[in-house]
Formats: structure tokens, sequence, C-alpha cells
């Protein structure tokens, strides 16, 4: 009896929220959750106080609490629809918090839903649901689920994640995070259309920690820098200054062997894990989220030495990945600072390889010296975005560089550093594209020597220049409705005009792969670098002569 009746008093908190949540008013919900966790809190002391001096028995003893909790956040990563050839990279970000949670005494878990499906078509959202309800119902995360990074490719899939969570347990508080929180006046997205509990802007790994901090006291949550909990709150993006004190990320959580990187990017040594060693970008480029939005911080080149040892040291890390926008950004001492950065990575192991994005300004400075030095030291590829070569284009894509440099720097490299490779992307589209400078790019990419070349549509990205651009003239258009639509599976916006609608586009962009690919001298250096591994590259390049991104246009 008594039984019966304090079990029936623990579970009034969650009928009261599962109501509001029914009842899908956010007013209401704001109003009751603080009355919720404070009844929760009153009650659950009341009945240990009861147990104790009754029957000296612990919370546990008699089952009380709900069923076991095996962490304390779940966090969630999103997938995104995958091109031909796209690779699995293990979630850095999320690496980076559970670090920071594990050493405040949490237990997290991850969920990689990248691994679960590759496409955001109706049947695999599906199961994806199916299999986000099983997992949350398994791990039964005690304090709230995390759900990140939040980006316009992964929104079609979070909606499903945000559903499956509200099925399951729809008491238990989402917090998202992602480039997506930090654009101004974004705050009706996360809590008119996705209602979350919190969101988290900027830098997350010290305010997931302060956040479940509280709700593991039954604190006030509200006023902690960098997290939203209402509409039209104003809230300043957090930003840690000094990216030398975080905790390396921890890869504990994940199976590293099931991560494979994309075909562009792949060395054939695994484990891999990518690295950066900064945060942010320093320039501006017009189609870009990161330099408009996100501070740039640099880290030390002993931090960032001391991390790569502690990846071979534990886990066995073959490759890298250097995936900053940024890592070199002084042309003056571009030279000698590549190779003191190469130096220091190469007293490190004979065995580890990497690779690194860099801009084509800073790429046509590079001295021979330099690129010896590189491939010494277990650098294997340089990453380019070039993006177009019409002058008129790179003006409006705020991304200038000398064409001609760029392509004497490429030939210098496969004269005295014949195995180091390069590679390229390119965009077609925006206000100045015609069919001709379309057409001028497809030819300037095939004089490069690079292994591989990728040609995208140019993609519009909320919080950007471009986006205000397109809106101003398109002003019927609104992303979040546009992104959803069933026919848009990508999840992006892309750049159409008169001259070059969509369709046509992607014409120019197969184009572009046949043009590239079939070439007599390409499949010559290809053989030469890939070696053994140039007949399964070749499969999935025929693809991307077809359709690389795997959708209908």
């Amino acid at each position: 009896m008594i039984r019966y009746f304090i079990t029936s008093l623990t579970t009034i908190h969650y009928d009261v929220l599962v109501f509001v949540v029914k009842v899908k008013n956010i007013s209401y919900f704001t109003h009751f959750i603080n009355i919720i966790f404070l009844k929760k809190f009153l009650l659950e002391n009341l009945i240990r106080i009861m147990l104790n001096f009754i029957f000296e028995r612990t919370w546990e003893d008699i089952g009380m609490e709900e069923e076991i909790s095996k962490c304390d956040i779940l966090l969630i990563n999103p997938p995104y629809h995958r091109r031909i050839g796209s690779g699995i990279v293990p979630p850095l970000g999320l690496a980076y918090l559970c670090s920071s949670l594990i050493n405040a005494n949490f237990n997290p878990e991850v969920l990689d839903c990248s691994l679960v499906i590759q496409d955001l078509f109706e049947d695999s959202l599906r199961k994806l649901k199916i299999f986000v309800k099983e997992q949350i119902k398994s791990l039964n995360p005690k304090y709230a689920i995390g759900i990140g990074p939040c980006t316009t490719a992964t929104l079609k899939a979070i909606i499903e994640i945000i559903n499956a969570c509200n099925e399951v347990c729809p008491y238990k508080p989402i917090i998202m995070g992602g480039p997506l929180t930090l654009i101004p006046q974004i705050d009706w997205l996360f809590f008119d259309k996705l209602k979350v509990f919190a969101v988290i802007k900027g830098d997350g790994e010290s305010r997931i920690v302060e956040l479940l901090s509280r709700m593991k006291h039954k604190q006030e949550i509200k006023g902690i820098q960098g997290i939203q909990t209402q509409k039209k709150e104003n809230v300043v993006p957090y930003f840690e200054r000094n990216l030398n004190n975080l905790l390396f990320p921890t890869w504990d959580k994940f199976v590293l062997k099931s991560y494979k990187p994309s075909i562009r990017r792949d060395l054939f040594y695994y484990p891999f894990v990518p690295v950066i060693g900064s945060r942010g970008c320093y320039f501006d480029c017009s189609f870009c989220f990161s330099g408009q939005c996100i501070k740039y911080r640099k880290r030390r080149l002993s931090n960032i030495i001391e991390e790569i040892r502690f990846l071979v040291s534990k886990y066995d890390i073959q490759s890298i990945i250097f995936y900053d926008d940024c890592l070199f950004i002084n042309n003056k001492k571009i030279n000698p600072k590549i190779v003191e950065f190469s130096n220091s990575i190469g007293r490190i192991s004979d065995e580890l390889f990497w690779q690194f994005e860099i801009r084509p300004d800073l790429f046509s400075k590079l001295d021979v010296e330099t690129t010896k030095t590189l491939y010494e030291n277990g650098c294997r590829q340089i990453n380019l975005g070039i993006e177009n070569v019409s002058q008129k284009n790179l003006e409006f894509l705020n991304k200038e560089y000398s064409v001609d440099l760029v392509k004497e720097k490429s030939d210098m490299i496969r004269k005295y550093v014949k195995k180091l490779r390069l590679t390229g992307t390119f965009i077609f589209g925006g206000p100045y594209e015609t069919e001709n400078t379309i057409r001028n790019t497809i030819e300037y990419s095939t004089k490069l020597n690079l292994l591989y070349a990728h040609f995208y549509p140019l993609e519009i990205y909320p919080g950007t220049p471009l986006y205000d651009i397109y809106v101003d003239n398109k002003k019927n258009i609104f992303w979040y409705e546009e992104i959803l639509q069933s026919d848009k599976p990508w999840g992006e916006i892309i750049y159409e005009s008169k001259e070059l609608p969509i369709n046509k586009l992607f014409n120019f962009i197969n184009l572009a792969y046949k043009s590239f690919y079939e070439r007599k001298d390409w499949l010559n250096l290809a053989k030469f670098l890939l070696k053994e591994n140039f007949e399964s590259v070749l499969g999935i390049i025929n693809h991307w002569k077809k359709n690389r991104f795997n959708i209908e246009v």
C-alpha cells in the first residue's frame, strides 16, 4: 500500500510534463519546467526520509527510480546526405565535449547516426527514427540529450531525431549546438520549430558541463553565458579565448575502425582522425559561414604536437586530416612556418601521414624546399579551395588569387616532389557565372596536375553575405521550408539564375567530372600515385561522371 502510494507520487511530475508537451505551448513549458524540477526535488527527498525511517532501505532497494540510466547525457551526431565516394569522419566536436564531460565526472555516451544511414530520403529517415528510439530506450540518458552539429545539411535528420526523442521520453531536455545557432535572430528555429530545451551558442566544452551541473543539482539554468533557454533571449555566443587550455578530444567513445575518409582525402592508412589547429576563419569569403560568425583563434604549435603524440601513443593513429579553414594565414612567413610545422610532426613518428587545407593565394608562395620538407615529414596531400578562375566571380566570392601562380606551383610540385598529392575544389554559379566561365574553370582544372578535382554548385548558407544577396533577389524564399522539401534530400539551397538553372548547373558538373577524369594524363598520374588502390578508386570515379551527388535534378 505504502509502496503504491509513493510510486504514484513520483510519477506526477512526468504526467504534468507530458501534458505540457502535448499541448505544445512553449509558454506553458517554460512556466512548468521550474515547478517540475522543484517538485521532484522536494518529493524525492521526502520519500528518501520516509524510506530510511520506516524501512531503513535505500531508494534503489525498492526500485523507486525510473529504469536505470546507462549515461548522464546522450550526444547524438546527426547524419547528412552523402555523395558518391564520401566518407564518414569521426565527429571531432563531440569528442571534445566527451573529454570535458568525463573530466567533470559525467558519463556521456555517443550515438553517431552518420554510421546508420547515408542519405536523407524518406525510407532512410524512417530507419533513422526507429534506430534512435531503440537506442534512447536502451541508454535512457539521465539528464539530457544533446544533438549537433546543427547545419542546413543535417536539419532534416535532426527533425526526425527530435521526433524520436519526444516519442520515447517527452520529458527529457534536448540541448542543441552547431553553426546554425550562431546566426542572428534565428531563435525561432530552435524554440518554435524544433522546441528544444536549450541552445549552446559557440564553443560548447565548458558550457555543456556548466549546464549539466546545474541540472544535476536542480539549480537555475538561466543566465549561463553562451546558453539560450527561451525565444528572444539576448545571448552572446561564447568562444574559448585560449584553445590551448582545452582538453584533447577523447576517442574512447568511438569505434575508430568504423570510420573512413572520402576518396578524395583517403591516404589508405588507418585508423585516422581529424585534428584542428584553429577555430573560425581569418578571412571573409562571401559564400562561407565560418569567416562571418566564428571568431578566429589559433592553437600553439607545441599544443598541437602534444595532441598528435597523444593520438599516436593511445589510439595508434596512422593518418591525420587537418580540417582547419586557416591552418596557415601569414603570407610573408608561410614557408618558414610550414617548415617548422612539418619538422615538428616528423619528429613524432616515421609512420604517421597527414594532409592539410591551404588557400590558393598561400599555396602560390610555397617554394621547392618547403614542399620537399612537407613530404619528408609525412605530408602526403595538399587540398586547395580554388573555386573559380573568372576574375569577376572571384571578386564576388571575395576570394582572389593568381591563377598563373597556382599553375606554376602545381608544375613545381609535380617536377620536384612527384609523390605529393594535390587536390582542388571548384564552384559553379553566381550572378556573373556563364556557360563560358564554367568551361574555362573546367579547362583550368585539367592543367593543375591534381589527383582529384571536385565540382560543386554554389550553395547558399544562412548567415552569409551571399544569402542576403540571394534573398533580396528572391524575396519569396524561406530557407527552412526550402531545404525540407522532399525533392531536396541534399539539404542545401543552390544559387540559380535564368542562364544557369539548377538542372543546367548539374549538367555542367557531370561534364566537368567527365572532362577531368577521362584524360590520359590523369589516368597515368592516378596509377602512379594510387598504385594498388587505383582500380577501386576508378570504380567510384566512374559513378562521379554520372551523378556524384546521388540526387536527381
